[in-house]
């Protein structure tokens, strides 16, 4: 005996359910509507999740206060402090 794809998927759909804590409310709302099963992809590798992120320690962005009507403020000055790299 064996499955099909698309009804162990059904039946993985109904796994799921159970798992997330939803089987209660399916089975009194819609247990009489089909499970939509959604075309399967298969798992990422764990090699994928091996991988090194490339990222780096810096991060460009750009403050509005920083050439706004405000730039003159002493607030912004300690922001403008607070940005710069290898201040704390």
């Amino acid at each position: 005996m064996s499955w099909s794809k698309t009804g162990a998927l059904a039946l993985l759909k109904i796994k799921e359910t159970i798992l997330n804590n939803q089987w209660d409310d399916w089975w009194k709302t819609e247990r009489e509507r089909n499970i939509k099963v959604s075309k399967y992809k298969r798992p990422l590798p764990a090699s994928y999740f091996k991988k090194e992120a490339e990222t780096s320690p810096l991060v460009k962005v750009t403050i509005p206060a920083f050439i706004g009507p405000n730039q003159g403020k002493p607030w912004v000055g300690v922001l403008r402090k607070l940005t710069e790299v290898g201040y704390y």
